[in-house]
């Protein structure tokens, strides 16, 4: 009844799919399992931040370039 309130949102389809995977494992095998996914999703999110951060430096120094091009510094 009194319920403590989850700190990540989840969806329907992600319950339903760790049911499923979870259903005859035991408890360490589960929160075994539970941990791999919550650390692939912390990598996944990871690698997309850095392209991200990648992919701007590179756009910064290509605009940088072209300023000292055409401005003739």
């Amino acid at each position: 009844m009194d319920e403590k309130p989850q700190l990540r949102r989840r969806n329907k389809v992600d319950d339903v799919q760790e049911d499923s995977e979870l259903e005859g494992l035991s408890r360490t095998g589960s929160r075994k399992l539970r941990e791999s996914n919550e650390e692939n999703y912390k990598k996944n999110r990871l690698k997309a931040r850095l392209n991200m951060i990648i992919a701007g430096l590179i756009l910064a120094i290509i605009i940088v370039y072209l300023i000292m091009f055409f401005v003739n510094f």
